[in-house]
């Protein structure tokens, strides 16, 4: 079963949870399941009562430890629907580090980085780990062992690929280490057709750059000629960290301009805040969601310098006042949280 067809299977059974609560609230009577499909909308209903996309929660701790991932669940009061890990040419990888990320039913979200362990963001100038090298079939051999792992697990994997093409600090990237948009085309399709023919089908491919600052870094850069194509992508992610600004301050910019050459769904793949107004920036997310149904969903890194290296300390629950700013987010969207506190939002 593919990720998009999972995430509308829970996107209607939580509307239908949610208009069971109206329905319970009005003494209206509620049916014993879910009314049968009818191919179209009820008459009688206003425009208004058409469901709402409700967008997935996931988070990214430090090494994918599960202990830490349980805590801070435990913390925001809410499990994670997608999990995240990072994984490298020689990383361990196999199908078991899967099934542990799906532990408590969440959806792995890999991010594949082709180059070895013993390099650092940073090192970029490395020739064994150019995108010619990827394209030329220089990694088949590791990029076919994942992807047997992945075809072993069968179930749904969001596959983020060489990320962050557009910054520098990375050996993949399109301005660094002889690389270039072309170059990085060509490494992508290469490495998704090796994959899916070694057995990833279940593999969705999730092509994310860096939301950089405007200006020659911004999205005039020309992403355009870096994306790979619709064939071989199926959600546009982003990495974007808020530094004090709005969520729609961090990503306005770049959603419009991904929007003039595909509309493939979006996914906030890698996500934080920090500074002083970093309550606001959190409190910020809840509405931008909601104005953005293209939106699938997000990934929330609990990370800081210390932890992993991170630019900033974007832990979630550093204060109450945090971990009450992202809990109303996710009651505003409508995310699914067993253990989630009710929480009035306006």
């Amino acid at each position: 079963m593919g990720i998009r067809r999972f995430l509308a299977g829970t996107v209607a059974v939580t509307a239908w949870l949610v208009a069971i609560s109206a329905c319970e609230t009005s003494g209206t009577p509620v049916s014993s399941g879910p009314p049968a499909s009818s191919g179209g909308p009820t008459p009688s209903a206003p425009a208004s009562s058409a469901p709402r996309a409700v967008p997935f929660f996931g988070l990214d701790v430090p090494r994918a430890n599960p202990g830490e991932l349980q805590r801070v669940a435990s913390v925001i009061g809410c499990q994670p629907s997608v999990v995240s890990a990072f994984v490298k040419l020689d990383s361990t990888f196999t199908v078991n580090t899967l099934r542990a990320l799906n532990s408590h039913g969440a959806v792995p979200f890999v991010t594949l980085e082709p180059w070895p362990q013993s390099l650092r963001s940073g090192q970029v100038d490395e020739p064994s780990y150019r995108l010619s090298s990827v394209a030329g079939g220089g990694h088949d051999v590791a990029l076919i062992r994942i992807a047997r792992a992945i075809a072993a697990y069968g179930k749904p994997v969001y596959l983020r690929y060489a990320h962050e093409m557009n910054g520098d600090w990375y050996p993949w990237a399109t301005r660094a280490n002889a690389g270039s948009p072309a170059a990085y085309v060509e490494a992508w399709q290469h490495t998704h057709d090796l994959m899916a023919g070694a057995g990833a089908r279940n593999a969705e491919w999730v092509w994310s750059p860096a939301a950089l600052a405007t200006g020659p870094d911004g999205p005039a850069g020309g992403l355009s000629a870096m994306y790979p194509g619709d064939r071989y992508v199926d959600f546009v992610g982003f990495t974007g960290y808020g530094l004090g600004e709005s969520a729609a301050t961090t990503f306005d910019p770049w959603l419009a301009d991904v929007a003039t050459f595909t509309s493939r769904p979006v996914i906030l793949s890698e996500i934080g805040a920090d500074g002083p107004n970093k309550v606001a920036w959190i409190n910020s997310l809840g509405p931008y969601l909601e104005q953005h149904p293209n939106v699938a969903g997000f990934v929330w890194f609990n990370t800081t310098p210390q932890s992993t290296g991170a630019s900033g300390y974007y832990r979630i629950d550093d204060s109450s006042a945090q971990v009450s700013a992202f809990r109303a987010v996710l009651a505003r969207l409508l995310i699914p949280c067993s253990a989630l506190p009710k929480v009035t939002t306006s």
